[in-house]
C-alpha cells in the first residue's frame, strides 16, 4: 500500500511537472508571435550592422558617409574610412591598400563593404597601370569578403571627372576605369550603386570637376543607401559577435 502511495505521488508530481513545462512553452510561443521581428533580432545582438565605407577624397571628405548614416538609423554603424589621393592600382604612390585606413577598416570587422575608388587611376601618370587594375580591385575586395563578418561588398560607380585641374584624365576614367569596374561586378555578382549616371551632365554636382559638393554627397548617400537597404533583410548576416 504505501508502494502505491508514492508511486501516485510520484506520477502526479511528474504531472505537474509536465504542465508547468506546457505552460511555460505556451507563454515563450506567445511571446514569439507577439514580438516584433525588429525587436527579435535587437534581442539576438544583430544590430548594429557595421558599413564601411571604403575610397579616396569623395569619400574621406564629401561628408557622404555621415549623412548615409543618418539615412540608416540606429541600426547601423556606419565607419568613415576614405583616404585622399590612393589608388586601387598597387604601383601608384599611394595604394589603398598599403594606407593605415585600410587596416582599420578591416579591424572594424564590417557586415557591409561599400567601396568607391577608382578616380585616382585615372591620374594621367597612373594611365600605364591599367591593365593591373581589376586584378589589384579584385585583391581588395578578397581581402574583405575573407573577414568572418563580412556578408556583402558593394562597388559604387565613382562620379564622373569633369574638366578639372587635378591631373585627371576624363577618357581614362570615362573609358577605361568605369568599365573595369562594370566588368568586376559582373564577373563576382556583386550588387553596384551607379554615381556614374547620377551625376551624368551635372558638373554643378561637383566643386571642382570631381569633389562632390553638398547637394552631391546627399545623391551619393541617397543612391547607396537605396542600395542597402534593398538588399536587406539578408539572411547571410549573421549576429555580431
Amino acid at each position: 500500500m504505501v508502494w502505491v502511495k508514492i508511486s501516485l505521488a510520484s506520477n502526479m508530481q511528474l504531472l505537474t511537472l509536465a504542465t508547468v513545462v506546457m505552460l511555460a512553452s505556451a507563454g515563450l510561443l506567445c511571446i514569439a508571435q507577439y514580438t516584433s521581428p525588429h525587436q527579435l533580432q535587437l534581442n539576438r545582438g544583430i544590430y548594429p550592422i557595421r558599413v564601411a565605407c571604403v575610397g579616396d577624397s569623395i569619400t574621406e571628405k564629401s561628408g557622404y558617409p555621415e549623412k548615409l548614416a543618418q539615412m540608416l538609423g540606429n541600426d547601423y554603424s556606419v565607419g568613415n574610412f576614405g583616404v585622399s589621393s590612393t589608388t586601387v592600382t598597387l604601383e601608384s604612390d599611394k595604394p589603398y591598400m598599403a594606407s593605415s585606413r585600410f587596416q582599420a577598416a578591416m579591424r572594424f570587422h564590417p557586415k557591409i563593404v561599400v567601396i568607391m575608388l577608382g578616380t585616382n587611376d585615372a591620374r594621367c601618370d597612373y594611365t600605364q597601370y591599367q591593365e593591373y587594375f581589376e586584378e589589384e580591385y579584385e585583391q581588395l575586395i578578397s581581402e574583405f569578403e575573407h573577414l568572418d563578418s563580412t556578408s556583402q561588398v558593394i562597388l559604387v560607380r565613382s562620379p564622373p571627372v569633369f574638366d578639372n585641374t587635378l591631373g585627371l584624365n576624363q577618357t581614362t576614367f570615362s573609358n577605361s576605369v568605369i568599365p573595369h569596374i562594370d566588368h568586376i561586378a559582373n564577373q563576382l555578382n556583386l550588387p553596384t550603386v551607379d554615381v556614374y549616371d547620377a551625376f551624368a551632365n551635372h558638373n554643378e554636382y561637383t566643386e571642382d570637376g570631381v569633389h562632390p559638393t553638398d547637394q552631391g554627397a546627399n545623391i551619393i548617400a541617397a543612391q547607396i543607401y537605396q542600395t542597402i537597404i534593398t538588399q536587406q533583410p539578408n539572411p547571410d548576416i549573421q549576429p555580431d559577435n
